[in-house]
């Protein structure tokens, strides 16, 4: 036996518990771990000694296999056998009991594989180890129904990843649940760059960064030094023959990693991280009231509309850019799904605005044409199919007289010759499903590349709903869950893509990190020259040969007899 210190992990993982404890009485705690991170030894010692303090507890620990049972067992049977009056029978049986003057305190083991055996009696504390490889969810919910609601229970569940769908769908349910604050439960993600064992001689990695996992690791905000690249090369390599998609599962180094590797993800990994890296609370949260022509925000905090950019400056000042709506329609039933409105800075690429409630159609024609009139009149698109968008899209034209409403601009409205389409609003088919992922994604590469008009996502639930969207075949659709804000979002830039602003620049998110820089030093990190290049005086000399040439000055105007003679015949 050796003395229980904690390493930074479990540190860290028990200042979280123990301020749960003191806050509410009971844990309910959700581990997302790295492998070999010590959080089952944690949880089983803590439980053994729980056991020992108190009386009539009934703790249980399960684990997908029985050989992990027993393993996770380990750990409070080695402190019974080191300390005095424990039966060695019993602990051989997989039990042990605690015995207390008004009742005995027992832990007993039981595999997923035989869920049955976690429905017996009630619990009072329940480990759930590797939860997100149990085979079924009967296995999973029913333990948990299990375990009583009062004072003094404990519930953990701790897993690595396991996808999306399938047996880990529950705990990817459960996480995302904890992180959203819907469910109760502490989230806590265990990375292995905090473990201190989680390193090799550096002289092993003197060539890092050699790919773009370990650029990403070694760039902030994760800071991996060479020793721990150098882990993480030979770990890879033993441990996941090299895979790096294996590695990301076993040890992931962000919790959108872990998870977005199963299944294929609409968007590649380095785009969710930069749209990840662009979330950021909101500067308003309000609603919308007719006041004259242009409708008015008022501030509430139960308001339906989240803001992040205003259309005008504090003084009241219109910016002048052109904004760009897109809407997806819902029934507006209380257990329907939700109707949803995103607003795009076309200029900067900003979400500026959005709005998820559950309303009818009349609703959200109404909400559409308040945020479009505020939003410097801006190209409003909704989304038709289900005849729900229709309607709204019919009140919005012929209620409410929108002036700008998107007009279908299909391959036909490109040809010489051909009149502009007449058909608003966009229609959601095989088609066209593709284009408004498409048209996203060269969004966010834009802003990857810090290029002008590169997307800022700036919301934490269009964010969750990105990281849902999966490939199949050819076509993106979202497995779980709703989708009604990244719809919204991808059709407004498609919108932009179709009828892009006369010019694109910066969002303030993209140059704020450079405030204290020179001019010189922020225009360089932009990638803008400062001036004319030897090759632009080259190209203005030889335009003002030609335009002399031409007889023209310069503003581009025949002069003399050869400004006579351009316009014989005309």
């Amino acid at each position: 036996m050796v003395p229980f210190r904690f390493n930074p992990n479990q540190a860290k993982r028990f200042t979280l518990i123990e301020k749960q404890w003191k806050e509410q009485g009971k844990l309910r705690v959700l581990d997302l771990k790295s492998r070999r991170v010590g959080v089952s030894a944690q949880t089983d010692a803590l439980m053994w000694a729980y056991c020992m303090a108190y009386t009539n507890i009934n703790a249980k620990i399960v684990a997908h296999l029985a050989g992990s049972a027993e393993e996770l067992f380990r750990v409070p049977a080695d402190m019974s056998r080191a300390f005095p009056g424990f039966a060695a029978q019993d602990i051989q049986m997989k039990r042990i009991f605690f015995p207390h003057e008004k009742g005995q305190s027992q832990i007993t083991q039981a595999t997923a594989g035989t869920p049955a055996a976690g429905r017996g009696g009630t619990l009072s504390v329940l480990h759930l180890s590797e939860a997100a490889y149990y085979p079924s969810d009967d296995s999973f919910v029913s333990m948990i129904s299990s375990v009583s609601k009062g004072p003094g229970s404990i519930i953990v569940i701790e897993s690595t990843a396991n996808g999306r769908e399938g047996q880990g769908e529950a705990f990817f349910e459960y996480w995302e649940n904890a992180v959203a604050g819907k469910n109760g439960y502490v989230p806590v993600f265990l990375c292995w760059l905090d473990d201190p064992i989680c390193v090799r001689p550096e002289e092993e990695a003197e060539d890092a960064p050699q790919d773009d996992l370990e650029k990403e690791l070694m760039a902030p905000p994760f800071n991996a030094s060479r020793a721990q690249i150098a882990w993480m090369r030979r770990t890879k390599a033993d441990d996941c023959r090299d895979i790096e998609s294996k590695w990301l599962t076993d040890y992931p180094h962000h919790p959108s990693v872990a998870f977005q590797i199963s299944g294929d993800p609409a968007f590649p990994r380095d785009e969710l991280l930069y749209a990840e890296s662009t979330v950021r609370d909101p500067i308003a949260r309000g609603k919308f009231v007719r006041s004259g022509q242009v409708p008015r925000f008022v501030p509430d905090p139960h308001g339906p509309w989240l803001i992040w950019k205003f259309p005008h400056d504090e003084r009241g000042k219109a910016d002048g850019y052109r904004y760009y709506g897109g809407a997806d329609a819902a029934l507006g039933t209380e257990e329907g799904d939700f109707a949803a409105i995103c607003m795009l800075c076309g200029n900067t690429g900003e979400l500026a605005a959005r709005f998820s409630e559950r309303v009818p159609p009349e609703e959200l024609a109404n909400q559409m044409d308040m945020i479009g009139r505020f939003y410097n009149l801006a190209m409003m698109n909704p989304e038709l199919t289900g005849n729900l968008g229709r309607w709204a899209l019919i009140k919005l034209r012929d209620v409410y007289r929108y002036p700008n409403i998107y007009t279908w601009k299909g391959r036909d409205d490109r040809k010489r010759g051909k009149s502009r389409s007449i058909a608003l609003g966009f229609e959601m088919n095989q088609a066209t499903r593709r284009l408004i992922i498409d048209a996203t994604r060269n969004g966010v590469r834009m802003g990857m590349k810090g290029e002008p008009g590169g997307l800022v996502i700036n919301d934490r639930g269009l964010m969750e709903q990105i990281g849902l969207c999966t490939l199949k075949e050819w076509r993106w659709e979202v497995e779980r869950g709703h989708d009604d804000i990244a719809v919204a979002f991808f059709i407004a830039c498609l919108t932009r893509e179709q009828y892009p602003p006369a010019r694109m620049s910066f969002a303030p998110k993209n140059i704020s990190e450079m405030a204290n820089e020179t001019p010189q030093a922020q225009l360089a990190g932009m990638n803008i020259r400062q001036g004319p290049t030897e090759l632009d005086f080259m190209f203005l000399k030889e335009m003002r040969r030609v335009r002399h040439a031409a007889g023209l000055n310069e503003r581009m105007r025949g002069t003399g007899r050869r400004h006579f003679d351009r316009l014989v015949g005309i």
